[in-house]
């Protein structure tokens, strides 16, 4: 299996990934609407996804989605420039041409090729200023021979372009050989194009004749068409023409005076030319009923679930994923200060670190670089830093023995280590270092050299850069300690780059035995690893230490936060979020958050500063740059983002009870500041925990103007406008709308899956409706149950249309339209020159 190697942590691997982040629209709105990437990196961008988008089926959900942020960012107010400036879904449309262009475009190109070749270059000319007449005729004679030699050239033109567009477009064959993912594309364009009362023709026919026809009219190598050059030189003229012709025909509109030589060719476009392409237009559609039942299917298949492995098992695909990796980490946090402003960006941080991070690129510098940066030492002193022999015998056995380990771990059957989650990654330090969290569990004798092998395979690109590593003792657990055997194993197993790297262990809740154990070696053992060394007693001594976000950094399992939590007497009681005032908790929360953060980055900038020597002051808190606060509470994202990923087709998911007594313990731990890995966590206990909290609100999230939701079911029954949901949601403390804004768009996804999990929208509305408007104060509620009822289910209905626009979008470049509008006469400018 190709690059097997980079999956071994949280079972997420490239097919997963793409089919993620091709299938997300809040990702997608990103890279179509944020500026996020350069121009040449789009180009390859969107290269790489649709490749890889191909591979695992979800190309054509990818640019429904793009298309459909195309028409609601723009809408009717700038719906000149739909399709027609260079955003993400343009150019993936025309990616798909050149992919699959050749299959149907190629022989009426080619048939328009050579048919305007037999009447030469001027032979289909029609503007008389273009045309020569023989000598010796006046003004007048000129002007009426060329008016004679256009009309008779423009018969030769409607000719062609009839029988492109009769006899080879606006056929059953034609139609039947485009392929499903272009006709799709098309049939969600004209859909979204009425939906907001635009022509659907005029939108399919600005793909089909402006992005599809006459690009490849105009340039045959976009589709790989190998033709006659010397036939491609002769018809450049009259392939223009008629590429003109094909943007009125699609456009709808007759020539007029801007050019005036165009007016003849109005006989061409006649009324019933127009009701063809109409019809042709419609055809070209995929039927709805396809439409429907591609996306009833697509909805089942979760993600998280993807079982094919197209991609990691071609190393082509393979590289082509890596390389959109790559994009991801290097503008991670460009992409997560925009989530900042909406509700997912816990959700957006899990997706990156659902990876482990990627091989490092090659050094640029030679030797013969870093020999010139070295200064010239005196000969007697060379002698002293020549290695010993035998020392760097040991060290290439040592790593001889290493890869030996490697290769067999990459082929050996790690399931029963996997189930056990031994290992994971947090998040970043404050120095942008990795964090890798591994957890004691039980372990017999034989699965002992597994474990070594899940660990090497897990981290063997991780520790190629320097890292943080956590080690949680699970004394909850019997036989889930370090045992002298295990630790010997491992330390003769690992190759010198895993403690070379290390940059800080933190050892959590270790036993008295180890702890006797460090004291004694602690004497044989060089100081320098003992720099890097820290016990950890109490978690949050941990938390302070990294700075930040527990929840970005070192989310842990519930064994280790629980003994931890036994054992810290001073905060058992301790009630942080539950029950509490939502704006007070966000505004408490993100401000230690942010002192955390910005003591961290201050603590390592300064560190720097002294490790380079630099003169002048260090930095100081107004050099540290204010981090964003969170919208909502983490670990509420979490839950959301783990049930999203995993257990959207669990029956009865809102319905079904989970367990009283884990509820409750995970409520106390979560009050007192913990943040926990859900991942063995039960979907029914996830989902009791968010209920709990969202039960416990005090007032509950719109709770705050009751009566004023009341009245909206009063008001509109079963047809509540989207615009009075919005006026009212902006009501809401800041803190409630972003809350809102994350479960009700968590909650319209579960509907997606309603044919397995068996819930829709009202039947969710009956799980929480109560905990959203009414709280603990059931009794009082009872009168407005109906329209408690009417108001969530509708708003979960609607949710992406009423939280459409949270992410902040640029303006449209003017240039850039311009641009658009004109591709057909730039292009025209450029087979002149050719010719």
């Amino acid at each position: 299996m190709a690059h097997s190697y980079l999956f071994g942590l949280n079972k997420l691997n490239y097919d997963q990934f793409l089919k993620r982040i091709s299938t997300d629209r809040e990702i997608l709105t990103l890279f179509q609407c944020g500026n996020i990437l350069q121009h040449n990196e789009m180009d390859e961008f969107v290269q790489n996804m649709l490749f890889l988008s191909e591979s695992i089926g979800t190309s054509l959900e990818m640019v429904r989605l793009l298309l459909e942020i195309e028409f609601q960012t723009k809408g009717i107010s700038k719906s000149k420039t739909i399709l027609r400036t260079n955003t993400m879904v343009t150019k993936l449309i025309e990616q798909f041409i050149k992919i699959k262009g050749k299959q149907f475009l190629s022989e009426p190109i080619k048939t328009v090729i050579d048919e305007a070749a037999n009447f030469g270059p001027k032979g289909c000319e029609i503007d008389p200023s273009r045309i020569d007449t023989e000598d010796g005729l006046n003004d007048d004679e000129s002007k009426k021979k060329k008016e004679e030699i256009a009309q008779s050239n423009f018969e030769n033109l409607k000719n062609i372009t009839d029988g492109l567009l009769k006899e080879k477009f606006f056929t059953e064959e034609f139609i039947d050989s485009i392929p499903r993912e272009i006709r799709g594309i098309l049939r969600v364009t004209r859909n979204l194009s009425e939906e907001i009362g635009l022509n659907g023709s005029v939108m399919t026919g600005a793909i089909i004749f402006l992005r599809i026809l006459n690009p490849t009219l105009l340039n045959h190598k976009k589709i790989k068409l190998e033709c006659d050059e010397d036939n491609v030189k002769k018809s450049q003229r009259t392939r223009v023409l008629i590429a003109k012709i094909a943007q009125n025909l699609s456009n709808q509109i007759k020539f007029g005076e801007k050019e005036q030589f165009m007016v003849r060719c109005n006989g061409i476009l006649t009324d019933e030319m127009f009701e063809q392409c109409n019809a042709f237009l419609e055809k070209c559609c995929l039927p709805q009923q396809e439409l429907d039942d591609y996306q009833k299917t697509f909805a089942k298949d979760n993600y998280a679930l993807i079982v094919s492995e197209s991609i990691t098992n071609s190393d082509e695909l393979c590289q082509r994923a890596e390389k959109v990796h790559r994009l991801f980490m290097k503008y991670k946090h460009k992409l997560a200060i925009k989530f900042e402003e909406g509700a997912a960006r816990s959700s957006f941080w899990s997706l990156i670190y659902s990876l482990p991070p990627l091989f490092p690129e090659e050094p640029v510098a030679t030797n013969q670089r870093a020999s010139r940066r070295m200064p010239k030492r005196a000969s007697s002193v060379q002698t002293d830093v020549v290695i010993d022999e035998s020392k760097a015998k040991k060290i290439q056995d040592q790593q001889e023995k290493y890869e030996a380990l490697l290769k067999r771990a990459k082929n050996e059957d790690l399931s029963e280590i996997e189930k056990l989650n031994p290992l994971t990654f947090g998040g970043e330090d404050a120095a942008g270092r990795p964090i890798v969290i591994l957890t004691t569990v039980p372990m017999t004798s034989d699965l002992s050299e597994k474990m070594v092998f899940y660990i090497i395979r897990s981290l063997d690109k991780v520790v190629d850069q320097d890292y943080s590593l956590i080690v949680c003792i699970d004394n909850e657990t019997a036989n889930a300690g370090i045992k002298n055997s295990f630790a010997k194993m491992i330390y003769s197993s690992i190759s010198r780059k895993y403690k070379k790297n290390l940059k800080t262990l933190y050892l959590v809740h270790a036993g008295w035995l180890i702890r006797t154990v460090i004291t004694v070696f602690k004497t044989f053992i060089s100081p320098k690893f003992w720099s890097k060394f820290k016990q950890i007693k109490d978690i949050r001594d941990m938390y302070e230490v990294l700075g930040g976000d527990p929840y970005e950094q070192s989310p842990l399992p519930l064994p280790i936060i629980r003994y931890n939590h036994s054992h810290d007497k001073k905060n058992q009681a301790a009630s942080l979020y539950f029950g509490k005032d939502l704006s007070q908790i966000m505004s408490k929360y993100n401000k230690a958050r942010i002192k955390r953060l910005k003591d961290s980055i201050l603590k390592e900038k300064v560190l720097q500063h002294e490790k380079s020597g630099e003169k002048g002051p260090a930095p100081t808190m107004a050099d540290v740059k204010e981090p964003k606060a969170h919208p909502v509470l983490p670990f509420i994202s979490q839950i959301v983002t783990m049930i999203d990923a995993k257990y959207l087709n669990y029956e009865g998911i809102y319905r079904k009870s989970g367990r009283a007594s884990v509820i409750t313990e995970l409520e106390k731990l979560l009050d007192a500041g913990y943040a926990i890995d859900f991942r063995k966590t039960k979907v029914h206990d996830l989902v009791g925990v968010l209920k709990v909290f969202i039960k416990k609100m005090e007032p509950t999230l719109f709770g705050i103007h009751h009566d004023d939701w009341v009245n909206l079911g009063k008001s509109y029954g079963d047809d509540i406008p989207v615009e009075r949901f919005r006026s009212q949601l902006e009501e809401l403390p800041q803190s409630h709308r972003d809350l809102a804004r994350l479960l009700f768009l968590h909650w319209h996804e579960v509907t997606k899956y309603e044919e397995s999990n068996k819930m829709n929208a009202n039947n969710i509305a009956v799980c929480i409706q109560l905990n959203v408007l009414s709280g603990n104060d059931r009794m009082k509620s009872v009168p407005y149950l109906g329209y408690y009822g009417l108001v969530v289910t509708q708003l979960i209905e609607k949710a992406p249309l009423v939280f459409k626009n949270e992410i902040e979008l640029p303006e449209e470049d003017e240039e850039q339209v311009d641009q658009g509008n004109q591709e057909v006469d730039a292009e025209e400018d450029a087979g002149e020159n050719v010719e």
